[in-house]
């Protein structure tokens, strides 16, 4: 009787142990990853700086505007994730939408681009600088 329920037991932790709790981007990525590929690089400020580009203007290399192709694929115009939108935000900034009724406003701006690109260039360089990038950020903007 003591093996079957010790057994039991055995294998109910066995199986709690496997099952994982959701998390989100935000957790398992570093703040300044928007690529989500384990690293902060130039790549992760190059699709910041894009995405500030479509929101603020609007436009998209050989697009005219939003409206024209609000029917087509949204990627065109905002292809970053909620998870992602969060990994871009070092500053704290966001960039108020001139369209509200076709968009929200973003939790970051050009400066997040900004950071992230002098953050990945220093580390590139080999430069020491912290692991945090919101650190990295706090020293930059002085």
């Amino acid at each position: 009787m003591k093996k079957k329920l010790f057994a039991a037991l055995a294998a109910a932790l066995m199986l709690g142990s496997t099952m994982a709790a959701p998390v989100s981007a935000a957790e398992t990525y570093k703040k300044g990853d928007v690529n989500m590929d384990g690293e902060i690089t130039v790549a992760d400020a190059q699709l910041v700086l894009e995405q500030f580009t479509v929101f603020f203007c609007g436009k998209v290399e050989g697009c005219v505007d939003y409206e024209q192709h609000k029917d087509e694929s949204d990627y065109l115009y905002y292809h970053l994730t909620e998870e992602q939108e969060q990994l871009a935000s070092i500053n704290g900034g966001t960039t108020k939408s001139l369209e509200p009724e076709l968009h929200a406003d973003i939790p970051f701006n050009v400066l997040d681009a900004q950071c992230i690109l002098i953050y990945s260039t220093n580390k590139l360089v080999g430069n020491e600088i912290p692991d945090d990038i919101e650190e990295f950020a706090a020293v930059w903007r002085g």
